[in-house]
């Protein structure tokens, strides 16, 4: 078992350790030599986009709220484009290996990366990666915002009706409770890293390849709590089996209005963020970007696409657009990074 700064411990499921491994050494100057080339073709490569299948890596597992976002914009879009759009699952080191093979593509806009705050951060988070995912990839939008709820199982909930009793038990059990993760530096991973360090859980985190596996260990005991959008736990916690401890948000969920906040539990400071966004590999023309961002608004606005979508997954859709999304990264980077510090906790 590796141990983690403060109360934190980590089991590892999965073996990402490999992927991250082979991420370090790699170089990206293929991508940088092309982005050149590119560079004076900006106007023309606007107007004929797409010219052929737009390729879109998704760095997470199959049925993830974000994948079925983009799934569902991607019939949309391949309308609107005439042409197909591959939706490629490529997870592993919390999102980085997706991120490394948009980056390494042609940035020509037929390549996207459908991304996380796990690849978004993954410079601050893995300290075996040599590259900063920020300085190979450019925001396209910020597609959605998820609710999350931090929830335990009917076992826990025997012994501990609220979040205030769950923290105390989390520390006089032997090495504290087990939470669901999808590993060190994942969207998940950094989340509930971040909530349980602010809540004072002590906890052990035990890694698996996706939501629906350790949702499984959940209901078994095999962890005692997990972070979830509340779409995909709804009906869980409506049939007892899952039992609903704080959202993380700064406001009550109107589907969990007696759910506290994480706020009114106690937690201070900068409060993790869950969303999707796409990226492009640095050097894609500007208007290609531009254009990729319109497009992307139209279907996300849609009245036939927008609320239907927003309740299937738990989301809302944000006003985004390249300049919004790249503010609001540099604002995300610098809380999270100021957290890390204050925390005492590495890159690992």
């Amino acid at each position: 078992m590796e141990r983690t700064p403060d109360h934190c411990a980590r089991i590892r499921r999965t073996a990402p350790d490999a992927a991250r491994r082979r991420l370090a050494g790699r170089l990206f100057a293929g991508a940088w030599i092309a982005a050149a080339a590119l560079t004076a073709a900006a106007p023309s490569a606007a107007a004929d986009f797409p010219s052929r299948p737009v390729r879109i890596i998704v760095p997470f597992t199959p049925g993830t709220p974000g994948e079925i976002w983009m799934r569902a914009a991607a019939q949309r879009l391949q309308v609107m484009w005439g042409q197909p759009i591959i939706i490629e699952n490529r997870p592993g080191a919390g999102g980085l290996v997706g991120a490394e093979a948009v980056a390494r593509s042609t940035p020509d806009g037929h390549t996207l990366l459908f991304g996380s705050p796990s690849t978004a951060m993954g410079k601050l988070t893995s300290a075996s990666i040599k590259f900063d995912p920020q300085e190979v990839l450019v925001p396209v939008r910020k597609v959605m915002n998820y609710k999350i709820v931090l929830v335990t199982n009917a076992e826990m909930r025997s012994k501990a009706k609220d979040i205030q009793e769950f923290i105390a038990l989390s520390k006089v059990r032997p090495g504290g409770m087990f939470f669901g993760s999808t590993g060190t530096g994942s969207t998940v991973g950094v989340a509930g890293a971040i909530s349980s360090r602010g809540l004072g859980i002590s906890y052990t985190a035990v890694d698996y390849a996706g939501l629906a596996q350790y949702l499984v260990a959940l209901q078994r005991d095999e962890v005692q709590y997990a972070l979830y959008p509340t779409t995909a736990i709804k009906q869980f916690i409506d049939n007892g089996q899952l039992h609903p401890l704080v959202v993380l948000s700064d406001e009550r969920y109107a589907e969990l209005p007696a759910v506290p906040t994480i706020r009114e539990a106690g937690y201070k400071g900068f409060l993790p963020g869950s969303w999707t966004g796409v990226f492009a590999p640095r050097g894609t023309p500007q208007a290609v970007i531009d254009k990729l961002s319109r497009d992307m608004q139209t279907v996300a606005f849609a009245p036939d696409f927008r609320p239907t979508i927003e309740a299937q997954i738990g989301g809302l859709t944000p006003q985004s657009d390249p300049q919004i999304f790249a503010r609001e990264l540099e604002v995300e980077t610098k809380n999270l990074k100021e957290f890390f510090d204050a925390i005492g906790f590495k890159p690992q």
